[in-house]
C-alpha cells in the first residue's frame, strides 16, 4: 500500500511537537543542570568569597563551588569532592587542580562577577608532568555536556590581554581545535575591560572572557593549560560543566502520537 500524505490534523500535530520542543527542553528541570567552580586567590579573605543567591557567571548561576573552601590541599593545588549543582544539590562530582600558585587581577570585588575573575590559577612552571594549570573533573553524571572556562589575569591592567590555548581531554584545543592558537580576552569586569558582561572568546573574531566547548561526553574531563610565553598567559579563573538535556519525553510522545495517527489512516 502506498502511504497516504499526512492529513491536516497529523501535520498540525507534528508542527505542534516541533514548536513545543525548544520550550519543553528549556523549561525542563534537567535542562538547567550545571556545576560551577571558582578558583580563588586566597582562602583567608572573605571579600573574595561568592554568595549562594546572586546569579553570576556566563550562565547566571547562583550556587558556585569555590576553592575558598577546599577539601584537601590549598587554593593553588587542591581537590574537592561532592560538588554542588546549581540548585545546591550534592552531586558525586569531584575536582582536582594544580598550579604553581594563585594570583589576583586588577579589578574590584564589589560584584559577584568581579569576584569570579579576581582570583585565578596562575600559569607559572610548577614542574612535573603538567607544568602549567591542570584541572581534572571526575564522576560527571551527564551523558552529554558543555564546558565553560573563564579567563582572568593581571596582565591586561584592566583592559585586555592575550591568552594561551587549553588542551581538553588531551585531544582538542579549546580555541584552536586541531592545533593551539592565542586569543584576545578581557582581563576583568571593569568598565575599561569586560564592563560587567560575559562574552565567549573566539580567536581572531571576538574578544571575550570565557571559552565554550559543546557536546562533550565521558565521566572525566581534563583541562591542560600552557605556560606563559611571549606575553601570552595561561591562567584560569573558573569552570562550568553544563548538562545537555536529552529530548523531552513530552516531545517524543507528540511525535509518537502523530505517527500513530498517520499509521491508522493508511
Amino acid at each position: 500500500m502506498t502511504p497516504m500524505p499526512y492529513s491536516l490534523s497529523t501535520r498540525k500535530l507534528l508542527l505542534a511537537a516541533l514548536a513545543a520542543g525548544p520550550w519543553l527542553l528549556s523549561s525542563s528541570p534537567c535542562s538547567a543542570a550545571s556545576v560551577a567552580y571558582n578558583f580563588s586567590e586566597t582562602s583567608s579573605n572573605p571579600s573574595q568569597a561568592l554568595d549562594t543567591t546572586t546569579p553570576k557567571g556566563p550562565l547566571a548561576t547562583s550556587v558556585w563551588n569555590d576553592s575558598y573552601i577546599v577539601t584537601t590541599g590549598n587554593v593553588a593545588n587542591g581537590s574537592e569532592n561532592n560538588l554542588l549543582d546549581n540548585t545546591g544539590a550534592v552531586t558525586g562530582m569531584s575536582i582536582t587542580w594544580s598550579s604553581k600558585e594563585t594570583w589576583f587581577g586588577d579589578g574590584g570585588n564589589l560584584t559577584q562577577d568581579q569576584r569570579i575573575v579576581l582570583g585565578y590559577l596562575d600559569d607559572g612552571d610548577q614542574g612535573g608532568a603538567n607544568p602549567g594549570v591542570f584541572v581534572t573533573v571526575s564522576n560527571i553524571p551527564y551523558a552529554t555536556y558543555n564546558i565553560y572556562a573563564i579567563f582572568a589575569s593581571d596582565a591586561g591592567s584592566s583592559t585586555t590581554y592575550t591568552t594561551q590555548d587549553f588542551l581538553i581531554n588531551g585531544t582538542t584545543w579549546a580555541l584552536g581545535g586541531a592545533s593551539p592558537v592565542t586569543a584576545t580576552v578581557f582581563a576583568n569586569m571593569e568598565s575599561t575591560s569586560a564592563n560587567g558582561t560575559w562574552t565567549q572568546a573566539i580567536a581572531g573574531v571576538q574578544t571575550g572572557n570565557y571559552f565554550m566547548l559543546s557536546n562533550l561526553t565521558g565521566s572525566t574531563l581534563t583541562i591542560d593549560g600552557q605556560l606563559s610565553a611571549g606575553g601570552a598567559r595561561g591562567s584560569l579563573a573558573g569552570i562550568i560543566i553544563q548538562q545537555v538535556p536529552e529530548p523531552s519525553s513530552a516531545v517524543l510522545a507528540l511525535f509518537g502520537a502523530a505517527l500513530l495517527v498517520r499509521r491508522r489512516r493508511n
